[in-house]
């Protein structure tokens, strides 16, 4: 068995650096000091990634699609855009530009960290057994007659937005959503060769006109998570996934992620202009990092947290109140209308929106967040450098535990591995209404064997 000591052994030592980049990072933007932070990213990128695809033997995991984009979010901006253009898209609304390289540095702790959490030391091995004394029914008529009655429930309120040309911000579909994504899982793992013709069909064609409305509706999102969970779980039930096929599907929904994205118009960001209108501004652009945009623009969420929380103090997990509060149906909204919890309290994604707008301007739109700032917001420094590692340890104890057959761990794998592009642009607990709902589903679900 290879040795793997001194592999782990650099990715501390590439911690210790980057605390000290962190430390005595200059209160200016210098764009060797991010250089120097990139090229620790590429360093332990290389060392997890190389080792993990050997130790598991697939490169079909969550901490590659993770890396790929923690790349774009948080050093495409410093190290490639600023110095040439330091305008590019949202940055155009300015930034405090002193926090920029720290930030940088503290994006280096935390997926340093992460990496040493995620590390696979020793060779792995699957035990094939089953963790549960229950496994789950294949799906049934049933699962798809609520399937149609949720998606009916979504489609009402966007019928005006399909027929007008115009999409609507915020276009629900949530239920369907959660629901689909168990039920595909349910279907590969325990329903392939017992699920009859038409219930299958009802599945599959429910599920791709949910896709289809989502993307003439402008919204990104969901339907690309439920093609990656698609393609997961083909991959793990069906037949494995080359590396090769998998690169470029990846590169394909990067350009799907985009196209949808300029397709996408909202009245507060855009005006009223129609998809036509907008594909023509998208041709017209020449700019390759284009197709990155929708990933690059969180890095200025970054350092409006950083900046934030360093003026006005940490939250201590009062940001993460939406998260939680989001496991049980419409939690949200009893919290903010009930509660009285100010929406910039609710949730960092808030936050830098109201930093932004301020309370109630009838132009504001949703700015995103990060998830280095959102931790940072809460605990700092030393909050990013322990969750991080907690965070790559998860991920990874999941992994194997779902890879040795634990039912709800591959369920519970499936939304990381959906999320895995978008976690760098979320909050930490993002997935808590997702994680809740399917274990809530998976338990109803169940039968004894």
């Amino acid at each position: 068995m290879r040795n793997r000591s001194w592999e782990k052994g650099v990715l501390f030592l590439l911690l210790a650096l980057s605390v000290c980049l962190y430390l005595f990072a200059p209160n200016e933007y210098s764009l060797p000091y991010c250089i120097y932070c990139f090229a620790i990213y590429i360093v332990s990128a290389i060392i997890l990634l190389s080792n993990n695809i050997k130790s598991y033997r697939s490169a079909f995991l969550f901490e590659v699609l993770f890396s790929f984009s923690y790349l774009f979010v948080n050093y495409a901006y410093p190290v490639f855009i600023y110095s040439i253009d330091p305008y590019f898209s949202l940055f155009a609304r300015g930034f405090n530009e002193r926090v920029m390289t720290k930030c940088t540095a503290l994006a280096s702790i935390g997926f340093v960290s992460y990496c040493i959490g995620q590390f696979k030391e020793g060779k792995f091995s699957n035990t094939k057994t089953l963790g549960n004394r229950y496994w789950m029914s294949p799906v049934g008529i049933i699962d798809v007659t609520i399937l149609t009655i949720l998606l009916i429930l979504f489609l009402i309120p966007n019928l005006t937005a399909l027929r007008s040309g115009y999409t609507m911000e915020g276009a629900g579909g949530g239920f369907f959503f959660i629901f689909a994504l168990f039920y595909i899982y349910k279907y590969f793992a325990c329903s392939i060769g017992k699920t009859k013709a038409f219930v299958k069909f009802m599945l599959w064609g429910l599920i791709g006109l949910y896709i289809v409305l989502n993307f003439l509706l402008g919204n990104r999102g969901e339907p690309l998570y439920l093609c990656v969970a698609i393609l997961y779980c083909y991959h793990v039930y069906v037949h494995k996934v080359s590396l090769a096929k998998f690169s470029l599907l990846a590169v394909i929904g990067l350009f799907v992620f985009y196209f949808v994205g300029v397709t996408r118009v909202s009245s507060s960001q855009q005006g009223i202009q129609s998809r036509s209108e907008r594909i023509n501004d998208w041709e017209a652009e020449d700019n390759v990092l284009r197709y990155a945009n929708e990933l690059i623009i969180n890095n200025r969420s970054l350092f409006v947290l950083v900046d934030y929380a360093d003026e006005k103090g940490h939250s201590f997990g009062k940001t993460w109140s939406a998260n939680f509060f989001s496991m049980v149906p419409y939690g949200q909204s009893f919290a903010l209308n009930v509660l009285g919890i100010p929406k910039k309290d609710f949730s960092s994604t808030h936050l830098t929106t109201y930093i932004e707008f301020g309370e109630g301007d009838p132009d504001a739109f949703g700015l995103g967040t990060n998830l280095i700032g959102d931790i940072y917001l809460c605990f700092g420094m030393i909050g990013v450098l322990i969750l991080m590692f907690l965070f790559g340890k998860t991920i990874r104890i999941v992994y194997e535990k779902s890879r040795n057959r634990y039912s709800y761990y591959q369920m519970l794998y499936i939304i990381f591995i959906v999320l895995s592009v978008y976690y760098t642009r979320a909050s930490l607990f993002s997935p808590m209404q997702m994680i809740a709902w399917t274990y809530a589903l998976s338990y109803l679900s169940r039968i004894k064997k």
